[in-house]
C-alpha cells in the first residue's frame, strides 16, 4: 500500500542541510512513481520545490523551524496533513511532535563543541536526545556522528541507520582534471582557473 510521507523541507535554501533537502528530493522523484510526498516549505520558499512528479505536492508552513511557537504548532500542522510518515531532515524535532517521523542528524558539533555545562546546554541536549529517541528511525550520515548518538545520547544501534550523503550530481557536470592533463599544459591550466572561480577559492590551497 503506497504511502504518504511528509518531508520538512523549510530549509530547501540553506546551503548544507538545503543541498541535502533538494537532493533527497530529487533522488525521490527519480525513482519513486507509488508514494505520495508532501513536501512542507516556507511560503518565500515554494517556487524552488517546482517541476516534481504529480505524486509530489507543496503546501506551505508559515514560520521557520526556529521559531519556538513550532514546537506545539507544527506537530499539530503536520497532524492536520494525515501523513503515515513524517521526515525531519535535520534535528530540530518539536517537543510535542506526534505520529511516526524518521530525522537526519548530520553532526552533534553544538553539544560536543560548545558549552559543556549550563542549564541552555541541558535543555538542548534533552531536546536533542528526546527528539532522537522517540524516532522510528534516525538517519546517520557519517559513522561518527552514528557513534555520537549511541554514546552521548543512548539512542539504541537497531535504531540507527547510517547513510551517507551522496556528491551533488552538478560535480560530475564539469570535464575531469585528469581529462584537462591529457589535452595539454594549457587545457590544464584553463581548467584549474576555471575551478578556481566556480568556487571562488583565492588562496593557494583549499582544505
Amino acid at each position: 500500500m503506497p504511502l504518504k510521507i511528509a518531508i520538512d523541507a523549510r530549509r530547501v535554501r540553506d546551503f548544507g542541510i538545503g543541498t541535502y533537502i533538494r537532493n533527497l528530493v530529487q533522488g525521490l522523484a527519480a525513482i519513486d512513481r507509488s508514494n505520495q510526498y508532501i513536501l512542507v516549505t516556507l511560503p518565500s520558499e515554494a517556487q524552488y520545490l517546482k517541476g516534481l512528479p504529480a505524486n509530489f505536492q507543496t503546501v506551505t508552513y508559515p514560520k521557520p523551524d526556529l521559531d519556538e511557537r513550532g514546537q506545539l504548532r507544527f506537530p499539530f500542522f503536520l497532524r492536520s496533513l494525515r501523513v503515515n510518515l513524517s521526515h525531519i531532515p535535520v534535528n530540530r524535532v518539536p517537543l510535542t511532535m506526534m505520529g511516526t517521523y524518521v530525522v537526519t542528524i548530520h553532526d552533534m558539533s553544538s553539544l560536543l563543541f560548545g558549552d559543556r555545562s549550563g542549564l541552555r546546554l541541558g535543555y538542548r541536549r534533552f531536546e536533542f536526545r528526546r527528539g532522537l529517541t522517540r524516532a522510528a528511525r534516525v538517519i546517520a550520515v557519517s559513522a561518527a556522528t552514528q557513534r555520537d548518538v549511541q554514546e552521548q545520547l543512548g539512542v539504541p544501534a537497531e535504531r540507527i541507520r547510517r547513510v551517507y550523503s551522496a556528491p551533488d550530481p552538478g560535480f560530475f557536470r564539469h570535464r575531469h582534471a585528469a581529462d584537462a592533463r591529457a589535452s595539454g599544459p594549457e587545457a590544464e591550466k584553463l581548467e584549474r582557473a576555471r575551478i578556481l572561480e566556480r568556487y571562488q577559492i583565492h588562496y593557494p590551497f583549499l582544505l
